[in-house]
């Protein structure tokens, strides 16, 4: 009886406790207590005194990159927080909100801007910027000079000139050239071709009768960086030839290739082109050589003015003695622009990430690339990008003159959509993993005819190649740099990413350990193709055996996801970490392994102490790479 007692007794209690407390499912919530402080730490607008950063600014892209001219050797930043409350610094400069910063010094090449954001609560957010200072003339591939010793040029050489392109008449056998790179005190050269053959000095080159084509290519210092300049020298000769040599108006083409048995053509005139140049040189010397336009007589042939849009005939008669030839050019003069020329291109993945284009291709043999280079320049148009994590980019391409008429899509010959306003076209090209996709992007000018194409080969990283490539190399290095000597039991270490984030380890005196990235990006860090580097996200814990063992493993923390994200925080893997741990060391294992999941697939990597690298000097870019594993 007492226990039947004693239980109605504590039955009673505990419904007037739940009665108390308003029951367990409906009585008022324990009070939640706000400090009041804001952990809003994000940068609302940031602008820069010189330079065009590369990609738009978004409070939640922790790293960019600003390029500026070499002129420009110090720099201000101007900074407005999200919220009010938040303190920004540079160094320990402090920085007032949408004021310039004091001149910010910067050294040709890379500078590192850091701008520290703190939150009201005292949490902390880094923003880096890369500023790329370009050297005096790293990448000037001009001539300062160049001329023929007592022989005139056509069109005359100008250091500041755009004319690549020249001619000149002689009847001297022999010529003495002059060509001088414009920073050859820093390195630039030049190569020497006359007739397709190279010589190695300038003095006494030997010319034949008629046509003699000497390229010359001016090579910068960045060994990168080259422009041709073409001279056509006819060498004219004692006969009874009416004929000419040499037909050719400056910066077009003809219908056909010009033979001094064909006396009719046609060419389209550019409006960059008119007035024209017409350079027609006999293959006798003492030939008389007479121009007409429209059956006006025309005085300067070095600028023929036509009526644009029509159609206007260019007459040249040809007399030696009682032997004459008449050619005629029928020249059509459009209307429009004539500039084709791109003023930016990009490329996106996702919705908000960009992947940088460098210059070349990815055939060792012709223009490889430099992965160190990423700047894009409208007159070089061969580029190539490694893309990871999306079966697809949305290319972006910004003509320099927004009255283009169209800008084309091309992928491995097939034209696709594409849209077009104000000049800005956009497509999504597909991708295949392992392989590589050429982009050609065609530009049609204003006047509807000239055209200009940019290719950009795009590499997919398949699973294998981001693995060993990029992902386990870059954060093995970091990891390895950062936790030495490693925290002692019971004590923990944090450190921070050189973009963004934090590492955190801690290790108890219980059997887990375990290691938080939060959004943790080191950077490139040294690595080939991990520019802007990328976040890590997850945790991993040390299951071992025991208090005091030191076997076990290192895991994904059970029921959490461990990501890897683009720089600007979109996902692109996740990692299921399963690695074997004896005597306190990783090792390799039929149990080590990592369960790695790309672009759809999961696929079991073995852990291994000594790991591949796919971007060595034999790699092939054309072909999907395969670990072997």
């Amino acid at each position: 009886m007492s226990r039947i007692i004693l239980r109605f007794i504590l039955i009673f209690l505990l419904s007037l406790f739940i009665a108390q407390c308003g029951g367990i499912s409906g009585g008022e919530p324990a009070p939640f207590i706000d400090d009041g402080l804001s952990s809003d730490f994000f940068i609302k607008e940031l602008t820069f005194s010189s330079g065009t950063l590369r990609y738009p600014f978004n409070p939640d892209d922790w790293s960019n990159y600003l390029e500026v001219p070499y002129e420009t050797d110090s720099i201000t930043v101007k900074a407005t927080p999200k919220d009010i409350w938040t303190k920004l610094y540079i160094g320990d400069k402090e920085l007032i909100p949408g004021v310039d910063s004091e001149p910010i010094s910067l050294k040709p090449g890379e500078n590192i801007i850091k701008i520290v954001a703190i939150s009201e609560s005292g949490e902390e957010l880094t923003y880096v910027i890369y500023v790329i200072r370009c050297s005096q003339n790293y990448s000037i591939a001009s001539l300062s000079e160049l001329a023929i010793d007592g022989i005139a040029l056509n069109p005359a050489f100008e250091i500041s000139g755009k004319n690549r392109d020249f001619f000149a008449v002689t009847d001297n056998e022999r010529i003495t050239l002059h060509a001088t790179p414009t920073a050859q005190s820093e390195g630039a050269s030049i190569d020497v071709k006359v007739n397709d053959d190279t010589v190695s000095s300038l003095s006494e080159i030997s010319l034949n009768p008629g046509i003699n084509t000497i390229a010359i290519t001016s090579i910068a210092p960045d060994k990168k960086t080259k422009l041709i300049y073409t001279l056509t020298v006819i060498r004219q000769v004692d006969s009874s030839s009416s004929k000419l040599a040499y037909l050719k108006i400056a910066g077009g083409a003809f219908d056909k290739e010009f033979n001094p048995d064909e006396t009719t053509y046609s060419i389209n005139v550019t409006s960059t082109m008119n007035p024209v140049n017409l350079c027609a040189i006999a293959q006798a010397r003492g030939a008389n050589v007479s121009v007409k336009l429209n059956d006006e007589l025309v005085s300067d042939t070095s600028s023929i003015r036509l009526s644009p849009g029509t159609l206007s005939a260019i007459t040249i008669v040809v007399t030696k003695g009682s032997s004459s030839t008449t050619y005629k050019i029928n020249a059509q003069s459009l209307q429009g622009s004539d500039n084709a020329n791109l003023s930016s291109l990009k490329l996106m993945v996702g919705t908000k990430s960009f992947r940088p284009l460098y210059q070349g291709t990815f055939n060792r043999s012709v223009n490889y690339h430099n992965p160190d280079n990423t700047i894009f320049n409208k007159n070089i148009t061969e580029y190539c990008s490694v893309i990871y994590g999306f079966d697809s980019v949305t290319a972006t391409a910004t003509a320099e003159d927004n009255t283009v008429k169209a800008i084309q899509f091309v992928v491995d010959g097939e034209t696709i959509q594409s849209d077009l306003e104000g000049g800005i076209a956009t497509s999504v090209i597909p991708l295949q993993p392992g392989l590589v996709k050429k982009l050609e992007i065609v530009v049609i000018a204003g006047d509807e005819t000239t055209r200009k194409t940019y290719s950009v080969y795009i590499k997919l990283l398949n699973l294998d190649e981001f693995y060993w490539g990029v992902y386990a190399p870059s954060l093995d290095k970091s990891k390895e740099e950062r936790w030495e000597p490693k925290p002692g039991a019971g004590g923990s270490k944090t450190v921070n990413g050189n973009v963004s984030g934090t590492m955190r380890w801690s290790i108890t005196f219980s059997p887990t350990s375990t290691i938080v990235l939060t959004n943790y990006n080191d950077g490139k860090f040294g690595f080939k193709y991990n520019d802007g580097g990328f976040i890590a996200h997850g945790t991993q814990e040390a299951a071992l055996d025991g208090v005091v063992s030191k076997n076990g493993y290192n895991v994904t923390k059970p029921g959490t996801i461990f990501y890897l994200k683009t720089a600007e925080g979109e996902e692109v893997a996740q990692i299921g970490y399963h690695i074997k741990v004896s005597g306190g060391n990783t090792v390799e294992g039929t149990d080590s392994w990592v369960d790695f999941t790309y672009l759809g697939e999961t696929v079991r990597k073995p852990y291994k102490l000594t790991k591949p690298f796919p971007f060595t000097d034999s790699y092939d870019w054309n072909s999907p790479w395969d670990d072997g594993f």
